[in-house]
């Protein structure tokens, strides 16, 4: 079996394990972050977040599609760490490695870590702010991304107790904005899906559908 093989059974398994896991495990449903950036949100202490994350443009194609299986652990009340894994056929990087602290003492809560942290030891760290108000949550941050520092915002609102809604903005020709949609479909499983689009409009929109399960 080839190695293009390898990893489309590997996107298979990464999809069954979501779903048996959803099926046997009681859990809160949860999503520790926009559809692009980071949020000061954190998977609670003891608990897990998996999915399976698929990126693609229209019309799908193999070249066009990303497929990734993500990780996060609630280590303490105040940090989560996970592992991410790319299963795309073009990716240069398999696994990658990110990690997030949250100082929630005061009235807004202050996160910070890294992302995409993969073998070469290159990163991509962040800081943000989450304050909320009766209409919503407004989150402020900054990144480091490719040597270059970017600020981003975003917004979500839940909309009732299964659905909530939000978008982001990151600053810079070379990044992203977006919009998405939340929807608990029980205690232990969520869909996130939405779409993001280049800042420069020189690429396609990109269709972006996670399928979240917690416990």
């Amino acid at each position: 079996m080839d190695s293009r093989n390898d990893w489309k059974l590997m996107r298979g398994l990464a999809a069954a394990v979501v779903f048996i896991l959803a099926a046997c495990c009681p859990a809160f449903c949860c999503y520790s972050g926009f559809l692009v950036v980071p949020s000061t949100d954190l998977v609670s202490q003891g608990q897990y977040s998996v999915e399976v994350q698929n990126d693609l443009l229209l019309p799908v194609r193999s070249q066009t599609s990303s497929t990734f299986f993500n990780t996060q652990f609630g280590v303490t009340k105040d940090v989560e760490a996970g592992l991410d894994f790319d299963m795309s056929d073009t990716s240069d990087s398999r696994m990658i490695g990110n990690f997030k602290y949250r100082y929630s003492a005061g009235s807004v809560p202050v996160a910070a870590g890294i992302s995409s942290l993969n073998g070469s030891f290159k990163s991509i760290p962040y800081i943000c702010m989450g304050p909320s108000f009766s209409f919503g949550r407004i989150t402020f941050g900054a990144i480091r991304n490719q040597s270059r520092d970017r600020w981003y915002a975003g917004f979500d609102r839940a909309i009732s107790s299964k659905l909530t809604l939000m978008a982001d903005y990151t600053s810079g020709k070379d990044n992203l904005s977006s919009v998405a949609v939340n929807l608990a479909l029980s205690e232990s499983f969520s869909i996130l899906a939405g779409a993001e689009f280049p800042n420069d409009g020189s690429t396609n929109t990109i269709y972006s559908v996670h399928l979240v399960m917690c416990g």
